[in-house]
């Protein structure tokens, strides 16, 4: 169910567990690396893998590339140690919007990202989404509070995939609505958030990236989402998912429980500074 309830980013290195962190580790060989780039599918959009370093930063050059094909989806090698760190980047391409319906191309400086490792077993799934661009960023603040970088990427991408209730941001597939009759719960509340995303850029007559990169720069810069900027706070994320549902109620009502829309527009957003 979309559920935004009690939504607190627990920024505590929480640690351990499914969200793709790890050291720099012995072996070589081709992974297989594959996945969606999603805010709406983006085609034909640029995809770049860069090694990340100790400090965070990447590469000078990417180590692979390849370009998303009509669905969103890339598969690409890598060749590169295994447990490495790496930064997987989007730009380019364009993609239906949800909220309105028009193509949106991607401007030059528009990117979307994922931090994750490659395994020991020589294959990785990893989804490019604005969610795995926001853990991106508070891994970033992570590190710059001093964790190492596999901690900083394992803990933001479980605190991001919390913070959204939508399972693994990384793995889990976020799916068209036409899909939503085949897609399970935690896939239709990703790509419900991301359509919540277009709306609240219409709502504001503003463009999506320029929200997601703010996001992005509060993430990075102070570890928390804004709750005052009505462009940047989940709350009003949420309610523009909310406005968005209600819009496709005949879509999305077979799909979503009254008490999980409910809780959309009642709960608050606690940030854990204040």
């Amino acid at each position: 169910a979309l559920l935004f309830g009690a939504i607190v980013l627990l920024l505590s290195a929480c640690g351990g567990g499914g969200g793709g962190g790890g050291g720099t580790g012995g072996g070589t060989g081709q992974f297989n690396l594959q996945g969606l780039a999603y805010k709406g599918p983006v085609a034909p959009g640029a995809i770049k893998v860069y090694l990340l370093n100790q400090d965070g930063t990447r590469g000078a050059a990417p180590i692979a590339s390849t370009t998303t094909d009509a669905t969103g989806r890339y598969q690409l090698q890598v060749p590169v140690l295994v447990d490495t760190p790496v930064a997987i980047v989007l730009t380019g391409g364009s993609y239906v919007d949800e909220a309105t319906g028009g193509v949106v191309p991607l401007n030059p400086q528009d990117q979307l990202e994922a931090y994750t490792d490659l395994p020991a077993n020589g294959i990785l799934t990893a989804q490019v989404t604005p969610l795995t661009t926001l853990a991106a960023a508070l891994s970033r603040n992570h590190q710059a509070a001093g964790q190492s970088l596999a901690a900083s990427i394992t803990n933001a991408t479980n605190e991001i995939s919390y913070l959204f209730d939508v399972g693994n941001i990384l793995t889990v597939i976020p799916p068209a609505i036409s899909q939503f009759a085949i897609s399970t719960p935690q896939q239709r509340d990703y790509a419900l958030y991301l359509a919540g995303l277009s709306q609240l850029a219409q709502n504001n007559a503003i463009r999506i990236f320029d929200i997601i990169s703010g996001m992005a720069n509060n993430l990075e810069s102070n570890g928390v989402l804004n709750n005052t900027d009505p462009t940047l706070s989940p709350a009003n994320l949420a309610h523009a998912a909310e406005q968005f549902i209600q819009s496709h109620n005949n879509l999305l009502i077979t799909y979503l429980s009254p008490q999980s829309v409910a809780a959309l527009s009642t709960n608050n957003v606690v940030d854990p500074k204040t």
